[in-house]
Protein backbone atom coordinates (compact mmCIF):
# COMPACT_ATOMS: atom_id res chain seq x y z
CA UNK A 1 0.00 0.00 0.00
CA UNK A 2 3.52 -0.35 -2.99
CA UNK A 3 1.72 3.80 -2.85
CA UNK A 4 -1.07 12.86 -0.47
CA UNK A 5 0.11 15.40 2.38
CA UNK A 6 2.62 18.29 2.17
CA UNK A 7 3.76 17.30 5.86
CA UNK A 8 2.24 13.88 7.77
CA UNK A 9 3.18 15.45 11.06
CA UNK A 10 1.11 18.43 10.47
CA UNK A 11 -1.31 16.62 8.39
CA UNK A 12 -1.67 14.12 11.85
CA UNK A 13 -1.71 16.87 13.74
CA UNK A 14 -4.34 18.41 12.15
CA UNK A 15 -6.41 15.63 11.91
CA UNK A 16 -6.64 14.50 15.53
CA UNK A 17 -7.06 18.08 16.38
CA UNK A 18 -10.45 18.11 14.68
CA UNK A 19 -11.26 14.73 15.13
CA UNK A 20 -15.00 13.62 16.76
CA UNK A 21 -15.15 10.96 19.40
CA UNK A 22 -14.82 7.40 17.91
CA UNK A 23 -18.00 6.84 20.08
CA UNK A 24 -20.23 9.52 17.94
CA UNK A 25 -18.92 7.69 14.61
CA UNK A 26 -21.25 5.22 13.19
CA UNK A 27 -21.12 1.62 14.32
CA UNK A 28 -18.36 0.50 11.92
CA UNK A 29 -15.15 -1.54 12.71
CA UNK A 30 -11.77 -0.76 11.67
CA UNK A 31 -11.33 -3.80 10.33
CA UNK A 32 -14.49 -2.82 8.03
CA UNK A 33 -12.76 0.46 6.77
CA UNK A 34 -8.95 -1.59 6.70
CA UNK A 35 -10.80 -4.10 4.17
CA UNK A 36 -12.51 -1.40 2.14
CA UNK A 37 -8.89 -0.02 2.01
CA UNK A 38 -7.29 -3.27 1.36
CA UNK A 39 -9.87 -3.84 -1.62
CA UNK A 40 -9.39 -0.50 -2.74
CA UNK A 41 -5.94 -0.82 -3.10
CA UNK A 42 -5.72 -4.87 -4.99
CA UNK A 43 -8.86 -3.35 -7.69
CA UNK A 44 -6.64 -4.27 -10.53
CA UNK A 45 -5.84 -7.72 -10.76
CA UNK A 46 -2.68 -7.35 -12.25
CA UNK A 47 -0.23 -4.21 -12.72
CA UNK A 48 2.88 -3.05 -14.08
CA UNK A 49 4.57 0.09 -12.99
CA UNK A 50 8.03 1.54 -13.82
CA UNK A 51 9.19 2.85 -10.47
CA UNK A 52 11.84 5.66 -9.59
CA UNK A 53 13.52 4.97 -6.29
CA UNK A 54 15.26 7.99 -4.70
CA UNK A 55 17.35 8.08 -1.25
CA UNK A 56 18.12 11.02 0.14
CA UNK A 57 20.22 11.27 3.43
CA UNK A 58 20.09 13.43 5.88
CA UNK A 59 22.93 15.35 4.28
CA UNK A 60 20.71 16.47 0.90
CA UNK A 61 22.78 13.83 -0.90
CA UNK A 62 20.61 11.72 -2.84
CA UNK A 63 20.56 8.27 -5.16
CA UNK A 64 18.28 7.18 -7.91
CA UNK A 65 17.58 3.45 -8.74
CA UNK A 66 14.88 2.33 -11.35
CA UNK A 67 13.12 -0.73 -11.54
CA UNK A 68 9.85 -2.74 -13.15
CA UNK A 69 7.15 -3.87 -10.45
CA UNK A 70 4.84 -6.46 -11.52
CA UNK A 71 1.85 -7.42 -9.04
CA UNK A 72 -0.59 -10.21 -9.40
CA UNK A 73 -3.59 -10.67 -7.19
CA UNK A 74 -5.53 -14.35 -6.94
CA UNK A 75 -7.89 -15.88 -4.28
CA UNK A 76 -5.96 -15.68 -1.44
CA UNK A 77 -2.51 -14.68 -2.34
CA UNK A 78 -0.75 -12.04 -3.84
CA UNK A 79 2.53 -11.96 -5.81
CA UNK A 80 5.15 -9.30 -7.06
CA UNK A 81 8.42 -8.74 -8.31
CA UNK A 82 10.66 -5.68 -8.65
CA UNK A 83 13.49 -5.97 -10.95
CA UNK A 84 16.43 -3.57 -11.16
CA UNK A 85 17.32 -2.14 -14.69
CA UNK A 86 19.57 1.50 -14.07
CA UNK A 87 21.57 2.36 -13.04
CA UNK A 88 24.39 -0.25 -14.02
CA UNK A 89 26.01 -1.39 -10.93
CA UNK A 90 22.16 -2.73 -9.69
CA UNK A 91 20.83 -4.09 -13.27
CA UNK A 92 19.34 -7.54 -12.40
CA UNK A 93 18.56 -7.50 -9.04
CA UNK A 94 15.07 -8.58 -8.12
CA UNK A 95 12.61 -8.99 -4.98
CA UNK A 96 10.14 -11.68 -5.46
CA UNK A 97 7.11 -11.63 -2.95
CA UNK A 98 4.46 -14.09 -2.03
CA UNK A 99 2.12 -13.86 0.79
CA UNK A 100 -1.03 -16.23 1.40
CA UNK A 101 -3.60 -13.88 2.62
CA UNK A 102 -5.29 -17.40 4.79
CA UNK A 103 -2.49 -17.92 6.61
CA UNK A 104 -0.72 -14.48 6.60
CA UNK A 105 2.79 -16.26 5.76
CA UNK A 106 4.77 -13.97 3.71
CA UNK A 107 8.20 -15.42 1.34
CA UNK A 108 10.55 -13.15 -0.10
CA UNK A 109 13.54 -13.75 -2.30
CA UNK A 110 16.11 -11.69 -3.53
CA UNK A 111 18.57 -12.21 -6.65
CA UNK A 112 21.80 -10.85 -7.68
CA UNK A 113 23.49 -11.45 -10.94
CA UNK A 114 27.38 -11.42 -9.27
CA UNK A 115 26.41 -14.37 -7.40
CA UNK A 116 23.87 -16.16 -9.95
CA UNK A 117 21.85 -17.16 -7.17
CA UNK A 118 18.66 -16.91 -5.51
CA UNK A 119 18.33 -16.24 -1.36
CA UNK A 120 15.24 -16.85 0.40
CA UNK A 121 14.94 -13.97 3.10
CA UNK A 122 14.41 -14.72 6.68
CA UNK A 123 11.16 -13.60 8.54
CA UNK A 124 13.94 -10.79 10.59
CA UNK A 125 15.60 -9.96 7.21
CA UNK A 126 12.06 -9.12 5.38
CA UNK A 127 12.99 -6.11 7.75
CA UNK A 128 16.11 -5.18 6.32
CA UNK A 129 16.11 -2.01 3.89
CA UNK A 130 15.39 -2.56 0.56
CA UNK A 131 17.97 -1.75 -1.53
CA UNK A 132 19.36 0.71 1.11
CA UNK A 133 16.01 2.61 0.72
CA UNK A 134 13.64 3.90 4.33
CA UNK A 135 11.05 1.18 2.59
CA UNK A 136 11.73 -2.34 4.12
CA UNK A 137 11.72 -5.42 1.60
CA UNK A 138 8.58 -6.50 3.92
CA UNK A 139 7.05 -3.08 2.99
CA UNK A 140 7.26 -3.86 -0.70
CA UNK A 141 5.19 -6.55 -0.08
CA UNK A 142 2.63 -5.07 1.64
CA UNK A 143 0.80 -6.41 4.53
CA UNK A 144 -2.42 -8.31 4.29
CA UNK A 145 -6.07 -7.22 6.10
CA UNK A 146 -5.59 -10.15 9.58
CA UNK A 147 -2.04 -9.69 9.79
CA UNK A 148 -3.04 -6.58 12.11
CA UNK A 149 -6.14 -5.66 14.36
CA UNK A 150 -7.57 -2.74 13.58
CA UNK A 151 -9.49 -0.22 15.53
CA UNK A 152 -11.28 3.63 14.52
CA UNK A 153 -8.76 5.79 16.65
CA UNK A 154 -10.24 8.91 15.47
CA UNK A 155 -11.86 10.13 12.72
CA UNK A 156 -13.36 14.01 11.04
CA UNK A 157 -16.18 14.33 7.79
CA UNK A 158 -12.71 13.59 5.46
CA UNK A 159 -10.56 11.15 6.71
CA UNK A 160 -10.36 7.75 9.22
CA UNK A 161 -7.33 7.32 11.20
CA UNK A 162 -6.88 3.77 11.94
CA UNK A 163 -4.50 1.93 14.92
CA UNK A 164 -3.74 -1.12 13.54
CA UNK A 165 -1.45 -3.46 15.76
CA UNK A 166 0.34 -6.75 14.21
CA UNK A 167 -1.08 -9.82 15.41
CA UNK A 168 3.04 -11.51 15.62
CA UNK A 169 4.51 -10.13 18.97
CA UNK A 170 7.88 -10.13 16.59
CA UNK A 171 6.48 -8.40 13.91
CA UNK A 172 8.92 -4.92 13.05
CA UNK A 173 6.51 -2.55 14.22
CA UNK A 174 4.35 -2.00 17.51
CA UNK A 175 1.71 -0.72 15.80
CA UNK A 176 1.31 2.11 12.99
CA UNK A 177 -1.66 5.01 12.34
CA UNK A 178 -3.45 4.87 8.71
CA UNK A 179 -4.75 8.16 7.68
CA UNK A 180 -7.32 7.35 5.04
CA UNK A 181 -9.79 9.44 2.49
CA UNK A 182 -13.39 8.50 3.20
CA UNK A 183 -14.23 9.63 -0.12
CA UNK A 184 -12.00 7.35 -2.10
CA UNK A 185 -10.58 4.53 0.59
CA UNK A 186 -7.39 5.74 -0.78
CA UNK A 187 -4.22 6.27 2.28
CA UNK A 188 -2.74 9.83 2.80
CA UNK A 189 -0.38 8.58 5.57
CA UNK A 190 1.01 6.32 7.66
CA UNK A 191 2.82 6.74 10.84
CA UNK A 192 5.01 3.67 11.90
CA UNK A 193 6.14 2.95 15.19
CA UNK A 194 8.77 0.72 16.55
CA UNK A 195 8.71 -1.98 19.49
CA UNK A 196 9.96 0.56 22.38
CA UNK A 197 7.09 2.41 21.30
CA UNK A 198 8.70 5.27 18.98
CA UNK A 199 7.29 6.55 15.79
CA UNK A 200 9.80 5.03 13.41
CA UNK A 201 8.58 6.19 10.18
CA UNK A 202 6.55 8.16 8.09
CA UNK A 203 4.82 7.53 4.88
CA UNK A 204 3.06 9.90 2.20
CA UNK A 205 1.44 9.27 -0.75
CA UNK A 206 1.70 12.64 -2.51
CA UNK A 207 0.41 12.04 -5.83
CA UNK A 208 -3.13 10.11 -7.05
CA UNK A 209 -3.58 9.26 -10.86
CA UNK A 210 -6.05 7.76 -12.79
CA UNK A 211 -6.12 4.46 -14.38
CA UNK A 212 -8.72 2.82 -16.34
CA UNK A 213 -11.12 5.19 -14.66
CA UNK A 214 -9.82 4.17 -11.15
CA UNK A 215 -7.57 6.59 -8.77
CA UNK A 216 -3.80 5.15 -8.03
CA UNK A 217 -1.01 5.95 -5.71
CA UNK A 218 1.76 7.21 -8.15
CA UNK A 219 3.94 8.85 -5.83
CA UNK A 220 5.10 8.02 -2.13
CA UNK A 221 7.44 9.49 0.42
CA UNK A 222 8.48 7.03 3.44
CA UNK A 223 10.69 9.51 5.40
CA UNK A 224 12.70 7.65 8.71
CA UNK A 225 12.63 9.77 11.63
CA UNK A 226 15.83 7.97 13.19
CA UNK A 227 17.76 8.56 10.20
CA UNK A 228 16.61 11.97 8.90
CA UNK A 229 16.85 10.63 5.39
CA UNK A 230 13.77 9.63 3.03
CA UNK A 231 12.97 7.44 0.29
CA UNK A 232 10.27 8.14 -3.01
CA UNK A 233 8.72 5.59 -5.40
CA UNK A 234 7.53 7.76 -8.04
CA UNK A 235 5.59 5.32 -10.36
CA UNK A 236 4.74 6.24 -14.17
CA UNK A 237 4.06 3.94 -17.08
CA UNK A 238 1.36 2.24 -15.35
CA UNK A 239 -0.46 -0.56 -17.02
CA UNK A 240 -3.12 -2.76 -15.83
CA UNK A 241 -4.06 -4.64 -19.09
CA UNK A 242 -1.05 -7.34 -18.72
CA UNK A 243 -1.70 -10.86 -18.53
CA UNK A 244 1.14 -12.38 -16.44
CA UNK A 245 1.89 -16.16 -15.84
CA UNK A 246 2.75 -17.15 -12.02
CA UNK A 247 6.39 -17.47 -13.26
CA UNK A 248 6.27 -13.83 -14.36
CA UNK A 249 5.96 -13.03 -11.33
CA UNK A 250 7.97 -15.46 -9.44
CA UNK A 251 11.15 -17.22 -8.56
CA UNK A 252 11.77 -17.69 -12.88
CA UNK A 253 10.95 -14.52 -13.57
CA UNK A 254 13.39 -13.44 -10.56
CA UNK A 255 16.42 -14.57 -12.59
CA UNK A 256 15.36 -13.95 -16.28
CA UNK A 257 17.16 -10.99 -18.27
Amino acid sequence: MLSLVPSARLALAAILAVSIPVSAAAAETGRDVMERVYKQSDIFPQSKATVRLSVLDKKGRERERFFELRTKNGTGYKRSLAKFFKPANVKGVGLASQTNQNTQVKKQWVYFPSLKSVKQLSASEQDGSFMGSDFSYSDIAGRTLDQDTHKIFQEDEKFYVIESVPVATEDAYSKYYTTIYKSNNIVRAVAFYDRSGDELKRLQNRKLVKVEGELVVALSVMSNLKTGGSSTMDRSKIDVSVNFGDNDVGLKGLKAN
